[in-house]
């Protein structure tokens, strides 16, 4: 699954919060291309949500897109 949303700053921060049970996922950010953040494949504790600052800055692209790229029961 993937998602997109627009942001009005070339430089800033936002929150992931996550948590992905018993099941192994993986979520990758990108803006321009570039991979901002990448949890790997992993699984989470299904009681303990996991919180992450996603910083991005401008680049050469000077894209106002975020990219949530979400692959569900990665091995």
């Amino acid at each position: 699954a993937g998602f997109q949303f627009e942001v009005n700053t070339v430089n800033g921060a936002f929150v992931l919060t996550y948590e992905f049970f018993n099941i192994r996922d993986r979520i990758i950010i990108t803006k321009a291309g570039f991979i901002l953040f990448d949890t790997g494949c992993v699984s989470t504790d299904p009681d303990i949500p996991i919180s992450q600052i996603v910083s991005y800055t401008e680049n050469s692209q000077n894209s106002n897109f975020i990219n949530i790229i979400v692959f569900g029961g990665c091995v």
